[in-house]
């Protein structure tokens, strides 16, 4: 699944397509998060525990404060994958 403006918050995004999907497994997120700055980053820990749930295989975004906390014990640590203008995905 890619993301646009995640306002509507990445995780709210995700539980939605995987409904409109007949609830198929989601294998990768990329996109916009909107979880930077001090109103949001204190929900990235929450939100990547949420995203564990769902399992994605891959979990990309430019935004590298979700990096340390992948890395660091999250349960979704294995499918974080740096992301960069000109990066590609073959799926």
């Amino acid at each position: 699944m890619i993301t646009g403006c995640g306002h509507a918050g990445v995780v709210n995004i995700s539980r939605y397509a995987r409904r409109l999907t007949g609830e198929q497994p989601l294998h990768a997120l990329l996109g916009g998060f909107h979880l930077n700055g001090p109103l949001f980053e204190p929900l990235i820990p929450q939100v990547l525990e949420d995203l564990a749930l769902l399992d994605p295989q891959v979990l990309a975004r430019a935004l590298h404060r979700l990096a340390g906390p992948a890395r660091d014990g999250c349960p979704i640590r294995r499918a974080f994958v740096p992301n960069s203008i000109g990066t590609r995905f073959t799926f």
